[in-house]
């Protein structure tokens, strides 16, 4: 396959939200992050919805301390999100372990996002295998479920991460097709990001963020801190906006297949969620953008 990383660049997939806290179907399987997980099977790459009147709302590199503002403001409009988690990035994921959960239950879809949102294209097989694993593991012990959509951090991926998807049994390596731009370095005004909403047509996947705090290296080794921007800060806005034009907020899997519209295929069930204890922690883990 042909490596792309621009995030227009990229397909997509769609599905009926189950809102039931444990009526996830699925295949009971041991956990296990060697590469061989589970025989390959087909991966979608998708970047656009083919729902009509769609549009699916995207949250990478939670959780974090926005967590529950966000949660809240979703479920007091009614909108289904797709949330790319990270394990060790902006916090821990353990740390937001009923965070986790409550997206679970209230039907949302909650994708691997990667442990410390690295440039997989950088990362060997082994490396791959194990920045993937370690978020399987922790969504595991949290929710008793593997996750099976996919996003790679920045876009980027090459043919070793698409056949270590396929070979850990994922069913969807998610992209989008536009980029609030809360990410950025400097990124523009809230007031900004919501009127730039107002021009995405129907169909589209848009990518947000949790929180984004960047900071650099300036010279003289002094660190600047970049304004942060959380979708917090916007989605009150935005989300009634997007109603009033008729648009519908799905998660991914809805937005682009109808095949996919149980949530029963965006995981597959290994157990009943654990108990807190020892393991559930991120030190001694690799941080943020280290492999």
């Amino acid at each position: 396959m042909e490596l792309n990383t621009s995030p227009q660049a990229q397909p997509q997939i769609p599905v009926e939200l189950n809102t039931s806290p444990r009526a996830q179907p699925q295949i009971p399987m041991e956990l296990n992050t060697s590469p061989q997980v589970q025989p390959p099977r087909n991966l979608t790459i998708f970047s656009a919805c083919k729902k009509q009147n769609s549009m699916a709302l995207t949250f990478d590199d939670g959780p974090s301390k926005f967590s529950k503002t966000i949660d809240q403001i979703l479920a007091q409009s009614g909108a289904k999100a797709s949330f790319f988690v990270n394990g060790n990035n902006v916090g821990c994921i353990y740390d937001h372990a009923e965070d986790l959960r409550s997206r679970y239950e209230a039907g949302h879809l909650i994708g691997n996002h990667g442990w410390g949102h690295v440039h997989m294209k950088t990362a060997d097989r082994e490396q791959m295998h194990d920045q993937i694993g370690r978020v399987e593991d922790a969504m595991i012990k949290i929710l008793g479920v593997k996750p099976l959509y996919f996003r790679p951090p920045y876009g980027e991926y090459n043919r070793e991460l698409v056949q270590v998807l396929k070979q850990r049994g994922y069913r969807a390596m998610v992209l989008w097709s536009h980029d609030s731009g809360d990410s950025l370095e400097e990124p523009p005004p809230p007031r900004e990001i919501i009127t730039t909403y107002e021009e995405y047509k129907p169909k589209q996947i848009i990518l947000n963020h949790e929180s984004h705090e960047s900071t650099v290296n300036e010279p003289r080794r002094e660190l600047k801190v970049h304004p942060h921007i959380s979708a917090s800060q916007v989605m009150p806005e935005v989300i009634p906006q997007l109603r009033q034009r008729g648009l519908e907020m799905v998660s991914v899997g809805e937005c682009h297949s109808a095949s996919e519209s149980d949530p029963r295929h965006w995981y597959e069930v290994v157990g009943p969620p654990g108990t807190p204890d020892s393991s559930w922690t991120c030190q001694g883990t690799p941080g943020p953008g280290e492999l």
